[in-house]
């Protein structure tokens, strides 16, 4: 479903059959494209409205997905360095290497 974009659908009629296409990313028209018969217009038509819905849900949850993390600023992560610097864990010339490093320098 990553590539389907949008769902068209053309009433059928006694002079044509009638269709629904799906536009898709790279696709082409004549290969995504389901014809049938005017006498099945609202099947067509609930099938159509059922693959938007699950469309639909799936662009919204892509979109939270897609949602970037919390940035840390520079002052929060040197705040942290510190806590480990006093702590033991990293050396001074390890917490001054990662502050130049955070601070641009």
């Amino acid at each position: 479903m990553r590539s389907l974009q949008t769902v068209v659908y053309r009433k059928g009629s006694i002079f044509a059959n009638g269709f629904i296409q799906f536009g898709t990313l790279g696709g082409q028209a004549s290969m995504n494209t389901v014809f049938f018969y005017p006498g099945k217009n609202e099947e067509a038509l609930r099938f159509k409205n059922a693959v938007e819905k699950q469309l639909d849900a799936y662009q919204k949850q892509q979109a939270q997905n897609a949602m970037p993390a919390q940035q840390v600023s520079p002052a929060d992560e040197i705040k942290k360095l510190k806590g480990l610097l006093e702590e033991g864990i990293i050396t001074q010339a390890e917490f001054d290497q990662k502050k130049k490093q955070l601070l641009g320098f």
